[in-house]
């Protein structure tokens, strides 16, 4: 006899269907094995899937998260999408409820709001940002972005919240959406990384607008990133030299995959502190829609 897995689709850092990031959550993976897991997430094809196994509490579940090629210690949308996946079926409807979903990164808190026609979650992220220098000078990342060395503001840098990425502050939404990246020089695409990705941006005060691309099979573009959000808080905290207090930014991402999201990003800097050294929190935020349920059997 086959076994059937449940699963529920979402897209997620939107309040509408067909915008944000699309999730499928396998809400019973118990006795899934590590191989069956990489392979329905490759099944699946979207940018994540993600399977829930029993955790020591019921709100304390035990949460893999799969691309189509890797697991992934941590990731943005399908943290958020599968606590607000979960809220839903308990019929969390007119509740605030908190969650603490166990990752690979380690336990990440989430609040869940039900009180509003759309759910919308808050994460907590299991570490705080680290952030230095990219292998590329701003010559060389321009040249593999396909951009004038005067499009970038600054020298690229590497951020890390939980996952890896090269941040890129590029002058104006021009130069985020001309963004080409020449992949066939493998030198300056896997400077950084061996599974590269690319988050680039421009920002007027706290909204910004960005794009991810990053290397699977091939290059992807990706049109919600809330672990690229959460990695871009060290860069925000150094660049702004942001003072003590909690610092909140709203980010657009997949307007030109017309895909829209919106990310919330809040940064909290201890009392006394400033910039990088001083951040004591990071939090991401959005909302979630599911879009469809099936199952899949094995």
């Amino acid at each position: 006899m086959r076994k059937v897995y449940p699963y529920t689709l979402l897209d997620v850092f939107t309040d509408q269907i067909f915008g944000g990031n699309q999730l499928a959550v396998f809400t019973q993976a118990e006795g899934l094995s590590d191989e069956q897991m990489q392979k329905i997430a490759n099944e699946m094809n979207l940018m994540e899937t993600t399977f829930v196994l029993e955790g020591e509490t019921e709100k304390a579940p035990r949460v893999r998260i799969f691309t189509t090629v890797d697991e992934m210690p941590f990731a943005g949308h399908p943290t958020i999408g599968t606590a607000i996946c979960l809220a839903i079926n308990q019929h969390c409807e007119g509740q605030v409820t908190d969650w603490e979903l166990q990752e690979n990164v380690g336990p990440v808190p989430v609040t869940v709001d039900g009180t509003c026609d759309v759910f919308s979650a808050e994460l907590t992220t299991a570490v705080l940002p680290e952030l230095s220098a990219s292998a590329l000078n701003r010559e060389q990342m321009a040249a593999l972005l396909s951009l004038p060395v005067q499009a970038l503001v600054s020298a690229p840098k590497k951020g890390n919240c939980g996952a890896p990425f090269t941040l890129i502050e590029l002058k104006d939404k021009t130069a985020v959406d001309n963004v080409q990246i020449q992949s066939a020089d493998k030198s300056l695409l896997f400077a950084d990384d061996d599974w590269p990705a690319f988050y680039f941006f421009c920002r007027d005060g706290h909204k910004l607008y960005a794009r991810m691309i990053c290397q699977e099979v091939n290059l992807v573009e990706d049109p919600a990133t809330g672990s690229a959000a959460a990695a871009l808080s060290g860069y925000l905290a150094h660049s702004m030299q942001l003072d003590s207090g909690i610092h909140h930014f709203v980010i657009e991402q997949g307007v030109s995959m017309g895909r829209p999201a919106t990310i919330g990003l809040s940064i909290s800097v201890a009392e006394g502190q400033q910039g990088l050294s001083g951040v004591e929190k990071v939090t991401v935020s959005g909302q979630a829609v599911v879009t469809g349920e099936g199952y899949l059997k094995l």
